[in-house]
């Protein structure tokens, strides 16, 4: 069952104090361009980079699971996050994703890593295997990958421009605001409509980041 059918099937419904991240998946090929369109170009950036861990023809994640591991200032933080049914509200942080129509209820897991050949912890381990059975010998890293992150507000809202630079491909572009749940539509038509009147290319299949990667390593189907 893919994320998709997750995401039709939510077992829970947004409410006032839940969180939605809102996130826009952009194509164009330049994060200045982006920023240029908005009229941002005083948004703040910072470095940091993230490895994505899969199996080699990627299985995880079209079952709502997903491991990664972020580095920011020589620190990292591996991360598990499962989305979907299978995500329950509980010490974790969970929250609402949002791409295009499709909203999915996800909670991640984060801890320092611990070793560079097992990031993981055994209460991350733990966690994953309430979901699914994991063969975690079986991961492989994609990455490191740099990321450049541009924060600032559009609309009032605070937002975030993300850029994964792969090498030999043009960076993975993405815009995000962490809002509401109850001012998640509203909010989305009305940073939606600024993107489209300042002529920011809004990628036709609207995804996340991991999807967009995997289907440019050609391990993924569809179209921007």
């Amino acid at each position: 069952m893919t994320w998709f059918l997750f995401a039709l099937f939510l077992p829970f419904s947004a409410v006032a104090g839940d969180i939605t991240e809102l996130q826009w998946a952009i194509c164009e090929t330049n994060p200045a361009t982006v920023l240029a369109e908005l009229e941002k170009d005083n948004w703040e950036s910072e470095q940091s980079s993230i490895t994505y861990f899969e199996t080699k023809l990627p299985s995880y994640y079209e079952k709502g699971i997903s491991f990664r591991v972020k580095e920011k200032n020589g620190e990292a933080v591996a991360i598990v996050k499962v989305r979907g049914n299978d995500a329950e509200p509980g010490s974790e942080r969970c929250e609402f994703d949002r791409y295009g129509k499709i909203e999915t209820y996800a909670c991640k897991y984060e801890a320092r890593r611990v070793r560079e050949a097992s990031p993981w912890t055994e209460a991350q381990k733990r966690f994953a295997e309430k979901f699914q059975p994991v063969d975690w010998a079986s991961l492989v890293p994609f990455g490191p990958y740099p990321v450049e992150k541009w924060q600032g507000k559009l609309k009032k809202e605070r937002m975030s421009l993300e850029a994964l630079e792969v090498p030999g491909m043009s960076p993975i572009l993405e815009l995000s605001a962490r809002v509401d749940s109850s001012l998640s539509e509203e909010v989305y038509r009305k940073i939606t409509d600024r993107l489209e009147r300042d002529g920011v290319r809004l990628c036709r299949k609207q995804e996340g980041k991991t999807d967009r990667l995997f289907r440019a390593f050609g391990l993924r189907r569809g179209e921007e």
